[in-house]
């Protein structure tokens, strides 16, 4: 029997009972949230989530389970971090399915000289995607952000930091960040994250770059 997933993202004490992709789920900072699935179809099941298209598995900040027809990811401590989309993929002998979910923060809002100022965490509307490509080639990765600015952009291929230079130029412009790589060779394959920062929290993605061999 192939089988299908109805999402349940509780939060609080409510819930929604979906079968498409949700709303963003708007938190505050600090809090938790569960998301979760229940399946049906013919078991057994195996059961992956996912953030951001990176897979999740418990740790300080996440606890995932999955028992019989149920399975759920608990984010602990809400933080900018934590923003993007939380896939959850189930698959039996027969079939598999997926659905999704976009966790966003709320705007923080401050006490500043008798006014009261809302900043909002940045997050990413559009990440960057992966690119496939010849050496020589120069590419570009482009994203979009949402947020209160001033921001703060930076790049890294693995846990390296890039440096504007003879390869590679870093670009903010309203809400578009890029990053542009000059004369491509197979040894920059990797994956690439932007991290953008501001008053408000901190936001993260992560695409990847494979260069062909000659």
């Amino acid at each position: 029997m192939l089988l299908n997933l109805h999402c349940l993202f509780f939060l609080r004490s409510f819930f929604l009972i979906l079968n498409k992709k949700p709303s963003p789920v708007d938190m505050l900072k600090g809090t938790e949230v569960s998301l979760e699935c229940e399946i049906s179809g013919t078991p057994p099941f195996d059961i992956t989530w996912y953030k951001d298209r990176r897979q999740i598995r418990s740790s300080k900040k996440y606890k995932v389970t999955a028992k019989n027809y149920h399975t759920s990811v608990h984010i602990l401590n809400v933080e900018a971090a934590d923003v993007g989309e939380y896939q959850c993929k189930a698959q039996n002998d027969v079939g598999s399915d997926t659905c999704f979910c976009t966790v966003k923060l709320k705007a923080i809002c401050l006490h500043l000289s008798f006014s009261l100022v809302c900043l909002e965490p940045p997050s990413f509307e559009k990440t960057p995607e992966p690119l496939d490509v010849l050496p020589g080639t120069s590419i570009t990765f482009t994203g979009v952000i949402r947020g209160t600015p001033p921001f703060k952009v930076n790049w890294f291929r693995g846990a390296n930091e890039l440096l504007p230079g003879d390869k590679c130029n870093i670009y903010l412009e309203d809400s578009v960040v890029e990053l542009e790589l000059f004369d491509v060779s197979p040894l920059q394959s990797g994956e690439y994250t932007c991290q953008v920062t501001n008053d408000a929290g901190r936001a993260s993605c992560t695409t990847h770059l494979i260069v062909k061999g000659l």
